[in-house]
């Protein structure tokens, strides 16, 4: 009865380790960023919640991607903001490249300035005829 309990452990432990070997590590290789004027890459890369080097499952890839998306478009520095996975190698799917593409707020809002040519708003009305 030993043994079978002791082959039934070790069958069951084999079972655990295979199946937390199954999910796929991704190796992220580097992250390139694209439409950014003013806004300094490194003021993206911190709110990213991954950076280049690391390694995670290829099941939570996508989740970490919109993740990522959500937190840049929270920052109400950017109009859009698009986060995509790039596999260089086709042959090799353990290294990602990830590419993100923002479209910048305008940082500065247009303001029209008038001036009176006049002395105040009556003399211009009465006298000038409203030209």
């Amino acid at each position: 009865m030993s043994n079978y309990f002791r082959f039934l452990f070790l069958f069951l432990f084999s079972i655990i380790c295979i199946s937390t070997n199954l999910n796929a590590q991704i190796r992220i290789n580097k992250i390139q960023v694209e439409g950014n004027n003013r806004t300094k890459n490194y003021i993206l890369l911190r709110e990213l919640p991954y950076h280049a080097g690391d390694q995670i499952n290829k099941d939570s890839l996508i989740i970490l991607n919109t993740l990522s998306q959500q937190q840049l478009f929270n920052t109400s520095l950017f109009l859009s903001v698009k986060v995509t996975p790039v596999f260089p190698l086709i042959n090799d799917s353990s290294i990602v490249d990830i590419q993100i593409q923002v479209k910048e707020r305008w940082y500065f809002i247009p303001k029209p300035y008038f001036k009176w040519v006049d002395r105040n708003f009556s003399q211009w009305w009465n006298e000038q005829n409203r030209s």
